[in-house]
């Protein structure tokens, strides 16, 4: 059913580029916010260590390119409106968790997760300034950004990534998911 949603939003949320929000009688409407590319993109890593496709490493790194390319700032954090969006008063870029995790958070720690799968400095990097702006925020309200703690505590902690390349065996991948790891993460490329 995941696969089934990605695709979705993939062949029919996807144009020219850009990720749209909103879906009705078979058309996509309004450009997606940073929430709407962190937890997507958020999403495609975690179905990815459920189970690999190749079509869906290569939307996440077009949704990660993209996000950085339409909201980052300056500083190192995130805009919620993207760069071409209509002219605003003000151009938020959210810390705080209300309801769910902020957009700069979520897109942290999936651009981390993305960033050791591929190597990519880039998006490392780009987790890294979120942490770096955020910091002061986080220190004067730890209660209101608990994601982003626990982005940091994942950039300090050391991490496991073990990636297994080639006909998978059940066995062995069970034994590399067994337990409870958080700092884990395990993908099964099976070509």
């Amino acid at each position: 059913k995941a696969q089934l949603a990605i695709d979705f939003i993939r062949t029919r949320m996807m144009q020219g580029g850009r990720l749209y929000a909103t879906w009705k009688a078979g058309v996509a409407k309004h450009q997606a916010y940073l929430d709407d590319y962190a937890y997507c993109l958020r999403a495609l890593v975690t179905l990815l260590q459920a189970e690999w496709r190749d079509q869906d490493i290569a939307f996440a790194i077009e949704l990660a390119d993209t996000a950085i390319e339409l909201f980052s700032a300056d500083n190192g954090g995130f805009y919620f409106t993207a760069h071409d969006h209509e002219q605003l008063i003000h151009r938020a870029m959210p810390t705080v968790d209300e309801a769910v995790a902020s957009g700069n958070s979520v897109l942290g720690a999936a651009l981390t997760d993305l960033g050791h799968l591929l190597a990519n400095l880039r998006y490392l990097e780009a987790a890294s300034g979120i942490l770096r702006w955020a910091a002061p925020f986080a220190g004067r309200y730890p209660a209101g950004h608990c994601s982003l703690l626990t982005l940091a505590a994942r950039h300090i902690e050391d991490q496991q990534q073990i990636v297994l390349h080639g006909p998978v065996d059940p066995e062995w991948l069970a034994a590399c998911r067994q337990g409870f790891k958080p700092n884990r993460r395990v993908f099964a490329i099976s070509h």
